[in-house]
């Protein structure tokens, strides 16, 4: 007749090693979203990855204030138009739809590019835009990521 209970490995006991298994996959996981970085100076930092669900409210709170800034500029063109008369609507949906088109494609670069690189999404939630050494991103990077997120994003 053979014990069942006696550990695995002498020394160890069952509870030790699940517990030991569980700090272990913790490890892993949070090692899966952080980079570490050496600087020049061999000072090591450690960046911690925005999961998945901070990316998204960072996007929402962006996309509302995006939103909220056309929706009350349209409100403004629909009061001027009422106080001086709708023969110049054709004129006020052209600028209204040109100031959309900036605000939709030049918003993140904006705040991205500035000197805090984030937009006010991503201060809220305590991200910002790094390049993979750490730094900031370049004029030209911004470029790219914001081109190509109109793209992934802006079409049906």
């Amino acid at each position: 007749m053979t014990n069942t209970s006696a550990p695995a490995r002498p020394g160890i006991s069952m509870e030790a090693a699940e517990r030991r298994r569980a700090r272990l996959a913790e490890q892993m996981r949070v090692s899966k979203m952080t980079r570490t970085l050496v600087t020049p100076e061999g000072a090591a930092i450690r960046l911690r990855l925005a999961t998945i669900a901070e990316r998204a409210g960072a996007f929402a709170i962006d996309v509302a204030i995006q939103w909220a800034i056309v929706i009350g500029t349209l409100l403004g063109l629909g009061f001027m138009l009422g106080a001086m008369g709708m023969e110049r609507a054709n004129f006020a949906m052209a600028f209204w739809m040109v100031f959309y088109f900036f605000v939709r494609n030049f918003y993140y670069i904006f705040f991205e590019i500035g000197r805090k690189a984030a937009t006010p999404g991503k201060r809220a939630l305590g991200l910002r835009v790094a390049s993979r050494d750490g730094g900031r991103l370049t004029a030209d990077s911004v470029l790219a990521r914001n081109f190509t997120r109109e793209i992934e994003i802006g079409l049906p």
